[in-house]
């Protein structure tokens, strides 16, 4: 998973950025979406949804697009992690970059 994350980082996300604050960046991601303790895991399988689940939105929060789509984003996993998922996407600041201070709209 980490390494999955990892390659996002260095070929898809801001080259403004250094290795080593992508690297940073993905250890954020990895604590934010409650994967650090299986972060040697490969990825997949049919017991393992939740899993690829939450890195495939890592990969997006590396990215940090300006619009992000998710498709059931919380099947097939425990209520805990739902509300982990729900909660981190909710409260990103991805509009730190931008400069503005107002947090952008959720569309439910």
């Amino acid at each position: 998973m980490q390494e999955t994350l990892i390659f996002t980082a260095l070929l898809l996300s801001s080259n403004t950025l250094t290795k080593q604050e992508k690297i940073v960046h993905v250890k954020e991601v990895l604590n934010q979406l409650g994967l650090t303790k299986c972060k040697h895991n490969i990825i997949g399988g049919p017991m393992k949804r939740g899993v690829s689940a939450r890195v495939g939105i890592g990969q997006e929060m590396l990215i940090n697009p300006s619009l992000q789509f998710l498709d059931e984003p919380t099947l097939g996993l425990d209520s805990t992690t739902a509300q982990r998922i729900v909660s981190t996407l909710g409260t990103r600041k991805t509009w730190k970059n931008s400069g503005d201070d107002n947090p952008p709209a959720l569309i439910k």
